[in-house]
């Protein structure tokens, strides 16, 4: 009688050894085409100005390769199998996760995608996307790739609460509702609720937050200085008066701690700022000793108010260095 796929079975002592044998003559190009997809998932993000957390990849191990054939009662095994090879990207907001999808669907050749899997309602948990994919023609002509046309893998995509959910999911080691206890299914299904709940909150803060971004600008460009001091609208008056140095959120908040610190409004670094950049790439050179745009932002923010309150000066950097930069100040007239 033939065993029908999907039904679980136990291997023969010979499929076993196959399965072993198959597994080591092509672990060299499961890691081959892990790492190279992995890297160029990660180029395609970075050409897209998508921020994520991670790219991780791995290759099924030989024991949960065997326990998952025998489970599924796999026949062509290496055929049937399609996580193998697995990529997992990690983003922060739903919103990328059609964006990334989009570029998947784009770059490889799809076998299996999301819209094919179950829908969300009838899913168990928070879940991410699946895809299972292949190489597409035009990559293999590559050397790195050559050989590695017929391996598929799966690429899954999440946020990071989805990676939360999915990281306990494995500890308890629930997968499906009808595993769980009766009497913790409730606490299940509203965990899973409130993670796509707070999901869906990242994704209008972030959106919220964009909007302030681009009203901050508008009231720079207007010279309206007039509005509180906070990360936001200082990184936009760097962008305003040094775009063309490199930015640095954590530099940017030790400034702001210190503005807030010492009381320094918008409209003070606003005044500093236009009056002392112009000097910023002199001082590069006569006080540092460094090339043009050695400074990133925050420090040519951090020198300009330097030159435009001593007071400040003398407290944050060493008498030799303040010393200098009065030279320099009285020798272009600062």
């Amino acid at each position: 009688m033939t065993v029908r796929k999907n039904i679980p079975r136990d291997l023969t002592s010979e499929e076993e050894l196959n399965i072993v044998i198959g597994h080591a003559e092509n672990e060299d190009k499961y890691k081959k085409i892990c790492s190279n997809v992995k890297e160029a998932i990660e180029q395609f993000l970075k050409e897209s100005k998508i921020s994520y957390l991670a790219v991780n990849y791995r290759i099924k191990d030989l024991s949960s390769l065997i326990s998952k054939i025998k489970s599924k009662g796999y026949q062509d095994i290496f055929e049937e199998c399609e996580d193998i090879c697995g990529v997992r990207i990690i983003c922060y907001f739903q919103d990328d996760i059609e964006e990334i999808n989009s570029i998947i669907k784009k770059e490889f050749e799809i076998i299996n995608a999301p819209e094919a899997n179950k829908t969300k309602e009838e899913s168990f948990g928070y879940r991410s996307d699946h895809f299972v994919v292949k190489l597409k023609k035009g990559w293999v002509e590559a050397p790195n790739y050559r050989g590695l046309e017929n391996i598929k893998i799966e690429i899954q995509v999440r946020t990071v609460l989805m990676h939360a959910w999915a990281e306990i999911e494995h500890k308890l080691a629930y997968k499906k509702k009808e595993h769980i206890p009766p009497q913790f299914r409730r606490d299940f299904a509203m965990i899973s609720a409130q993670l796509e709940i707070a999901d869906k909150q990242f994704e209008r803060l972030r959106e919220g937050i964009n909007l302030y971004k681009k009203d901050a600008q508008e009231s720079i460009l207007k010279k309206d200085f007039k509005t509180d001091l906070n990360l936001d609208n200082l990184q936009v008056l760097f962008g305003s008066f040094f775009p063309d140095r490199r930015k640095c959120v954590e530099d940017a908040r030790a400034l702001l701690d210190d503005a807030l610190k010492y009381d320094f409004t918008i409209n003070n670094l606003a005044k500093w700022f236009a009056k002392n950049s112009k000097y910023m790439s002199s001082l590069e050179k006569e006080v540092f000793g460094c090339a043009k745009g050695f400074f990133t932002q925050t420090g040519a923010a951090r020198m300009s108010i330097f030159l435009g309150n001593e007071e400040y000066m003398r407290k944050k950097i060493p008498p030799n260095i303040t010393k200098e930069i009065e030279a320099f100040k009285t020798k272009h007239g600062v």
